[in-house]
């Protein structure tokens, strides 16, 4: 049996024990067992998942610093992106725009600092992310239309709520229904 047999069968065997573990250990786990089974090539064989792993860790500490505008932030993970895909960041960037910009913010600390903004500057920090991450510009126009689309949905949404409450503040018991 080859070696990648090998740990194809122990991945199998110890798979429910692997999944209940959390997180960080389970990722130990793997490593201690990549290095046992195939030493320093463990690394090359998993270098994608190495890097992976670097930008996921730099989103995860973005999201704990408190600090620095959201286009700061931003600059953080694109920095981690180049350090780690050197000549192919710009590639990987590219072929992954969307989803790199959707994890950013998704980060609750990022979701906090656009919510604090006004409407038209929100949108202007969105458009900014964006290019930073070099979105064409007709795709620009096409989010920044769907952004003040969706701002417009949200103020509506919340006239309507204000309205409501104070509509039934006017009324009492059963007659609030």
């Amino acid at each position: 049996m080859c070696i990648r047999d090998s740990y194809n069968e122990w991945l199998l065997a110890d798979r429910k024990q692997l999944q209940a573990m959390p997180a960080d250990e389970r990722r130990a786990a793997l490593w201690d067992k990549r290095y046992a089974a195939f030493g320093e090539d463990a690394e090359v064989i998993w270098a994608a998942e190495i890097r992976n792993q670097k930008i996921s860790d730099t989103l995860l500490s973005l999201d704990n610093n408190t600090g620095g505008s959201v286009q700061e932030k931003l600059s953080v993970l694109v920095t981690t992106i180049e350090q780690n895909y050197g000549e192919h960041a710009g590639d990987f960037i590219k072929s992954r725009q969307t989803e790199l910009l959707n994890k950013f913010v998704e980060l609750p600390s990022v979701q906090t600092s656009l919510n604090a903004m006004p409407a038209p500057e929100r949108r202007s920090e969105m458009r900014a992310l964006r290019q930073t991450l070099g979105m064409e510009e007709a795709a620009l126009d096409r989010w920044e239309a769907l952004d003040s689309e969706r701002d417009q949905t949200w103020s509506a949404g919340q006239d309507y709520m204000q309205q409501r409450k104070a509509i039934i503040a006017r009324y009492d018991g059963n007659r609030q229904q």
